[in-house]
C-alpha cells in the first residue's frame, strides 16, 4: 500500500468517527429538547391540576356554607354549622381509614409476583 492510499484509509476513518460524533451530539441535543418540552407540559399540568383543586375547594366551601344555611332555616346557625362540619368530619375518617388500611403492609405484599416465583422455584426443584 502507497502512503497516498493509508492517508486516504486514515482520513476516511477520520471522517467517519467525526460524523459519527457529530450525530451522536446531534441525537443528544434532540433529546434535550424533547426532554425539556415534556418536562414544561407536566409542570404545566401539575400547576394547572393544583390550580383547578384550588378552585374546586373554593367551591366546595361556598357549596358546604349553602348547606349550612339551608338547614339553618329549621335549626339554629350554629347547629347547622355543627351538623355540616361532623359529616365532614366523618367523611375525612372514612377517607383516612380507607386509605391506610390500602397502605397496610398485606395490602402491598406483591402476591401474584411471590406466587410466580414460588411456582418457578417449584418447577425448578421438580426437574432435578
Amino acid at each position: 500500500m502507497s502512503d497516498t492510499e493509508q492517508r486516504s484509509t486514515a482520513t476516511l476513518i477520520g471522517d467517519a468517527v467525526q460524523h459519527a460524533t457529530t450525530l451522536v451530539s446531534a441525537e443528544l441535543q434532540l433529546v434535550r429538547l424533547e426532554a425539556a418540552e415534556k418536562l414544561t407540559l407536566v409542570l404545566t399540568s401539575v400547576v394547572s391540576i393544583v390550580v383547578a383543586g384550588v378552585v374546586g375547594l373554593i367551591a366546595l366551601l361556598f357549596l358546604l356554607a349553602g348547606v349550612v344555611l339551608a338547614i339553618a332555616i329549621a335549626l339554629p346557625t350554629y347547629v347547622a354549622c355543627f351538623i355540616v362540619g361532623g359529616v365532614m368530619v366523618l367523611l375525612a375518617a372514612i377517607t383516612i381509614a380507607v386509605a391506610a388500611r390500602n397502605l397496610s403492609a398485606a395490602k402491598l405484599k406483591p402476591t401474584r409476583t411471590l406466587k410466580q416465583v414460588q411456582s418457578a422455584n417449584d418447577l425448578v426443584r421438580s426437574t432435578r
